[in-house]
């Protein structure tokens, strides 16, 4: 998953704090519902150590009921697929399903490597992917899962105040 959209607002602050901007405050619940609806639940959550990415997290995670540990994985911030697969496959647990929090372009260079498709996640996608590995640690870059499922937030109508250029 793709973190939500996030504030510009303050430009002085550097962007690891950035935070979710009203948008962003919306899409992430709406998508934790939209997973709790279809029982989905991951058995570990892991998410970049960025502030718009762990606010993301915790919506989600709030929506679903989750009450695992939130991971927080500061190789995830700005990551490249090498490091998502690091992150991933060197999880301590052995968890069945695992979300991910991420950012672009690595999270959507994540997905479409791990899909053998090509995906583009805007904010606060999210791509399920299942994968033919029987635990994490046997995941590599040259894993290839199918695409289960691709969900993005409803789309805002065009020329609302949360819309307009600035908020990214």
């Amino acid at each position: 998953m793709r973190h939500a959209k996030s504030s510009w607002r303050d430009g002085d602050l550097a962007d690891h704090e950035r935070t979710l901007n009203a948008r962003g405050a919306r899409a992430a619940p709406w998508m934790g519902k939209w997973l709790q609806e279809r029982g989905i639940a991951p058995d570990q959550l892991v998410t970049s150590t960025a502030v718009r990415a762990v606010e993301t997290a915790k919506a989600v995670a709030l929506e679903l009921g989750y009450s695992g540990s939130l991971l927080l994985a500061p190789g995830l911030y700005l990551a490249a697929v090498r490091n998502h697969i690091e992150v991933i496959s060197s999880l301590e647990a052995d968890p069945a399903s695992v979300l991910i929090v991420g950012h672009n372009p690595g999270i959507s260079e994540t997905a479409s490597a791990l899909s053998g498709i090509e995906l583009d996640m805007p904010t606060a996608a999210l791509a399920w992917i299942e994968l033919d590995i029987d635990h994490f640690s046997e995941l590599q870059k040259t894993t290839r899962g199918r695409l289960v499922q691709f969900q993005r937030p409803p789309q805002e109508e065009k020329g609302s105040k949360s819309s307009k250029k600035g908020n990214s």
